[in-house]
């Protein structure tokens, strides 16, 4: 929350003060906001009903939960006031709300799930009409669909904090089989942006349950990522169920399972940039050279050989080759490994109009998007797109930058490179690698292309200052959600030392260390002392006697470790302790 006054009654309800937390929202509401009184003064006339009842010695024993229930009620103004109040002070996010709300008169649960079934219904019965005519009406009725989930995206993306009913008839929306997948994976983008912004229990709610009993995977790991960035540790004590959920979410082998693949791939897209820089420099250069194309202000260009060159330098076409090869294998590593490889080319795609739109950085890609449709209906070079598009790690981002981008630049295309294609005697590969189907459908890489769809949102959207960014960091990262609270006494701390050990190998000390001491249930055995004295070793290199304790206490559990010894050897001699120093030394 950006407004001060907000701030601090947010933070009075956090604390469970509402009694103070309801006089300062009614000086700031009769100041400010006089239009939410009647709200507000209801919640305020509840209060005083059960401070009365309690001032004369009645026992109520529903007291706790009704004092809980009024908390989330005052919670839940103060956030709605925090929406507009975000929303009046960007004209962007205005333009956007008032542009969805008078596009559609009816933005009821039951009118938006009729609009969603129609569609699923009137693309099947597209199939039953002539070829002649189904064209057009195809191209119609795309149109006008991503029209409206254009404007029912932003609609969700700006709502106030819903009603539980709200949340479970969408959830009903999410998990119906009537439902086009692509519509539920916007829709849960945009719930997922908006529990971002304001926490909204019903919002997150909502994102779990779909993540459990959705049987569509890239639906499931939205909704993963979703209640992931959703959840806000600080509201645990007016959300009394929000600790039980997760615990109980954590309980899941699968479930620990994909949060930790999750917690690491979040910090592989953290280092795009730092790969594009190797990639450019030191990968495709030798792409370049050992290819037999070349870039010209006209596109690409076959390069003649040269048969000079090849008299006196008989090996250098082979050793272009093998050098092109070898670069080709470390960008096909790179890419395995987690790196985003095509953040640094497509990032240079993101100013075509069809990002201006906040919903088309979400949308999964579709042939029959109104945007690429009619480039993909090109004869010429269809071929070359759709294996490309199929086979290619790309992010869904990427694929409608790629189709975009190529129209462009089709008619610089070798023609001969197009005609092998389409005669079957060439198969193009993308840098990186073709990706099996088998691969595309297991849910780590599912999961890292929305990644990479969501890093590219809030690194290159124009207006993306407006919105909280969880890449951002910052000694409370959001990206590092091993170390929030609520996973603390839960089962997932079983997977706390495979992330703090890959978060060592990285030198990421101050994000393992938030980890370390989030847990209470880690068992304290070698591994747990190594990974602190090597955290205390990197952060305060002074602490000599911290040092000294942990790799003592490693060496105790695991007396033939070579790297617990030579630690605790240097900690004594920078602990003045030479004597010990000397003895461990002499061991080694």
């Amino acid at each position: 929350m950006n407004n001060k006054a907000l701030q601090e009654i947010f933070q009075l309800i956090q604390h469970r003060q509402l009694g103070e937390a309801l006089a300062q929202t009614e000086n700031y509401l009769l100041m400010h906001q006089r239009g939410n009184m009647e709200v507000f003064n209801a919640i305020k006339d509840d209060y005083q009903l059960m401070s009365d009842y309690w001032l004369r010695g009645f026992d109520d024993p529903s007291r706790k939960e009704i004092y809980c229930h009024l908390l989330q009620r005052l919670y839940k103004l103060i956030a709605d006031i925090d929406v507009n109040q975000w929303m009046k002070d960007n004209p962007y996010l205005m333009s956007i709300r008032e542009s969805a709300r008078q596009s559609h008169s009816d933005w009821s649960v039951a009118s938006v799930r009729h609009e969603l079934e129609e569609f699923v219904s009137e693309s099947a019965l597209l199939q039953l009409e002539p070829e002649h005519v189904r064209k057009a009406h195809a191209e119609k009725l795309y149109k006008d669909h991503q029209l409206y989930l254009t404007h029912l995206f932003t609609y969700i993306l700006t709502s106030h904090q819903w009603k539980e009913s709200v949340a479970d008839a969408f959830t009903d929306i999410l998990l119906s089989p009537t439902i086009d997948s692509v519509d539920q994976q916007l829709i849960v983008s945009a719930v997922t942006l908006s529990a971002m912004q304001t926490f909204d229990f019903h919002k997150v709610k909502l994102l779990v349950d779909v993540y459990r009993k959705a049987s569509d995977e890239p639906l499931r790991q939205r909704a993963l990522v979703g209640w992931v960035l959703g959840i806000d540790d600080k509201l645990k004590s007016v959300y009394d169920e929000l600790s039980g959920l997760i615990r109980q979410l954590c309980d899941d082998d699968r479930c620990r399972r994909e949060l930790a693949e999750l917690q690491m791939q979040f910090f592989y897209c953290l280092d795009a940039e730092k790969d594009t820089k190797k990639i450019q420099s030191e990968i495709m250069p030798d792409l370049m050279n050992g290819s037999n194309l070349k870039i010209t202000p006209r596109g690409l260009a076959e390069v003649e050989e040269d048969s000079l060159e090849e008299i006196l330098n008989p090996n250098a076409a082979e050793e272009n080759m093998e050098r092109m090869e070898q670069s080709m294998r470390r960008m096909v590593d790179m890419q395995k490994q987690g790196a985003d490889i095509y953040f640094g080319g497509f990032s240079q795609m993101k100013r075509f109009p069809f990002f201006s739109e906040i919903a088309n950085w979400f949308v999964p890609y579709f042939p029959e998007h109104p945007a690429v449709s009619g480039i993909l209906s090109n004869a010429r070079g269809k071929k070359f797109l759709e294996i490309i598009t199929r086979i290619g790690a790309f992010c869904d981002s990427d694929k409608y930058s790629f189709v975009l981008a190529y129209n462009q630049v089709l008619g610089h295309i070798p023609e001969s490179m197009l005609k092998m294609i389409d005669e079957g005697e060439a198969t193009p590969i993308p840098v990186g690698g073709e990706i099996s189907e088998e691969e595309q459908s297991n849910p780590a890489f599912i999961r890292r292309l929305y990644l990479q769809d969501l890093y590219r949102f809030y690194r290159l959207f124009p207006t993306r200052n407006v919105f909280h960014n969880p890449f951002q960091q910052s000694d409370s990262a959001q990206y590092v959600f091993f170390a929030n609270p609520l996973f603390r006494n839960s089962a997932l701390e079983w997977e706390f030392m495979k992330i703090i050990g890959f978060l060592l190998k990285r030198k990421l000390y101050d994000e393992a260390w938030n980890i370390l001491i989030n847990s209470v249930l880690l068992e304290r055995d070698f591994s747990y002392y190594m990974a602190m004295g090597t955290i205390i070793q990197a952060l305060t290199p002074n602490a000599y006697d911290d040092q000294t304790h942990c790799f003592k206490e490693a060496l105790r559990f695991n007396p033939d470790s070579e790297k617990a010894l030579s630690c605790y050897a240097r900690a004594c001699f920078g602990n003045q302790d030479y004597e010990e120093s000397l003895k461990s030394f002499r061991q080694l």
